[in-house]
């Protein structure tokens, strides 16, 4: 509890998309929130925004600690969808989906990167191993 979490990409930066339940910007990825006043959630949700609206698909994989996750999102150019992949590594468990709802804006700049908030005065121990992005030049 007490924790704002976003992986993907974003217009704005990494301390902002974790600000609030709905951030500023253009984003695409996965977001957890579960701060008492607000979103409590118990899973991840793979989040899409187009600078006004936000789209949340819940993916049906909890959120627990001391579990390893892989997180994938891919949008083809020109395709007008993002497909998405949750892995639970440790407890072997996965979803996927595909969204074509409140994209970002195809000329928005955006960030990738991970961010973890602490709402509350609570320590969190979070690894990262690696963010691997590509793009057609």
């Amino acid at each position: 509890t007490g924790t704002r979490i976003f992986v993907g990409l974003t217009s704005d930066t990494m301390v902002n998309v974790t600000s609030s339940d709905n951030p500023g910007g253009h984003l695409a990825g996965f977001h957890r929130c579960h701060v008492n006043g607000g979103l409590t959630d118990s899973n991840w949700f793979f989040v899409t925004k187009d600078g006004t609206n936000i789209n949340r698909i819940d993916t049906g994989i909890a959120f627990q600690s001391n579990k390893v996750y892989d997180f994938y999102s891919f949008a083809a150019p020109t395709s007008g969808e993002i497909t998405w992949k949750i892995d639970n590594l440790t407890d072997g468990t996965s979803a996927e989906g595909t969204t074509s709802t409140n994209l970002p804006d195809a000329t928005t700049l955006m960030r990738v990167g991970f961010q973890l908030r602490t709402i509350n005065a609570s320590a969190r121990n979070v690894r990262m191993q690696r963010i691997y992005v590509e793009s057609d030049r």
